[in-house]
């Protein structure tokens, strides 16, 4: 597994202008040291193609991977207008990903509540479809992220109706609500079609354990699932958020170390 931060960590820092989003990539490099960085379309300061070259080229210089290119969409519009509206968006940020060279773009499908009518959840499966049609000329990955009250039944009956191979999950540990027996089952049945993972983090302990969630068990799940692809910090607590996700990234660089010792023992046997 892999180790990468989403710049929603440092959503307050870069709204308050404090860095840059270049500022924000050299951090993750030099001081973090991390595998790739995922990049939320809000916090781009231009589209223009020059731009875009410029953040892919400082990345590769630093050697690190755009593990994911997030798009802000919501599918559960009123209108066809509107939804249709909302299908370019998430087509433009597709094309972005091409030009960053990202394997994925990270999508959101709406309200939960919302997808419980029939006429809505067919809509929403044909914005998707449309979507990841879009995305497969050019080898992209659509990942569909567990946000605004999705639990896995609606997730896997998303991936199962939209029906594309190129359609997979976005596994956010911290969006399957509070309670411990529903939050690991929920994860384990999504973790078959989960591609990218936001680990979510609130507040630590003083030996660096995340309060919220159990991440031993979670990464131990996944690397039983034989999940391979990134851990994508999300800070959303309400501490420092620099000093927070130095705690995250050294929290998640020894429990993957650990699991990767496990696989090294078990490739010696």
């Amino acid at each position: 597994m892999k180790i990468g931060c989403s710049s929603w960590s440092f959503h307050r820092t870069l709204g308050a202008k404090k860095i840059t989003f270049k500022e924000w990539i050299e951090l993750c490099a030099n001081h973090y040291r991390l595998d790739g960085v995922e990049l939320l379309a809000s916090h781009f300061e231009s589209t223009e193609p020059e731009y875009l070259l410029d953040i892919k080229n400082l990345c590769t210089d630093l050697g690190l991977t755009i593990s994911c290119v997030s798009a802000e969409n919501n599918f559960t519009q009123e209108s066809e207008d509107a939804i249709e509206r909302e299908i370019e968006h998430v087509k433009a940020w597709i094309d972005i990903a091409g030009i960053l060279g990202a394997p994925l773009v990270r999508i959101f499908a709406g309200s939960s509540n919302q997808l419980k009518n029939e006429l809505v959840w067919n809509n929403v499966v044909m914005a998707i479809r449309e979507c990841a049609e879009y995305a497969s000329e050019d080898g992209t990955m659509l990942a569909l992220e567990n946000h605004g009250g999705f639990m896995d039944d609606q997730i896997i009956r998303l991936i199962e109706d939209v029906d594309m191979e190129n359609f997979k999950v976005t596994m956010d540990l911290g969006n399957f609500g509070k309670d411990p027996n529903i939050i690991y089952k929920a994860m384990e049945n999504v973790v078959p079609h989960t591609i990218f993972v936001h680990a979510k983090c609130m507040s630590f302990t003083d030996d660096l354990k995340e309060e919220t969630l159990d991440y031993e068990r979670i990464i131990n799940m996944l690397d039983d699932a034989n999940y391979n692809g990134f851990l994508s910090i999300e800070f959303e607590g309400q501490g420092e958020e620099s000093s927070e996700v130095a705690k995250a990234v050294a929290m998640l660089r020894h429990l993957t170390s650990e699991a990767h010792k496990r696989q090294v023992e078990r490739l010696l046997k």
